[in-house]
């Protein structure tokens, strides 16, 4: 499983992505994947059951990590990583366990943080967000 949707609380965003074993190794292929791309290369994050309508989560190579970002026009989450932000994330990930979650940031000032979350969290976390 691999489920994710924008959660708002109060003003602030986060990104809650809830993933089982099968789930985050398909996310840290994502991003081992993104970390060896080439330039200009762009990926989808895979959602097996959107949860709160069609947001979609693009990554984005970046020569500057900037993080998850919510685009004005169309309000798509963009994700602009460095090929070595990706790998740290990969890295990150290796260690999650059952019942507990990571924090994926990149410390750019308005960027929207990612949470993983494995199993720690329902799908009712990410229905009514967004």
């Amino acid at each position: 499983m691999l489920r994710y949707g924008l959660v708002v609380t109060g003003q602030d965003e986060q990104v809650l992505v809830l993933v089982d074993e099968a789930g985050l190794a398909s996310l840290r292929g994502v991003l081992f994947a993104f970390s060896q791309a080439s330039s200009n290369t762009s990926l989808s994050l895979p959602d097996e059951k959107p949860a709160n309508g069609d947001t979609s989560i693009s990554l984005c190579l970046s020569e500057q990590a900037r993080g998850m970002q919510r685009e004005t026009a169309s309000g798509q989450l963009q994700w602009y990583l460095t090929r070595e932000q990706a790998r740290h994330f990969w890295e990150l990930l290796s260690e999650l366990t059952d019942g507990y979650h990571q924090y994926l940031e990149c410390g750019h000032v308005d960027e929207i943080v990612v949470k993983v979350s494995r199993g720690e969290y329902g799908d009712d976390s990410i229905l009514t967000a967004g």
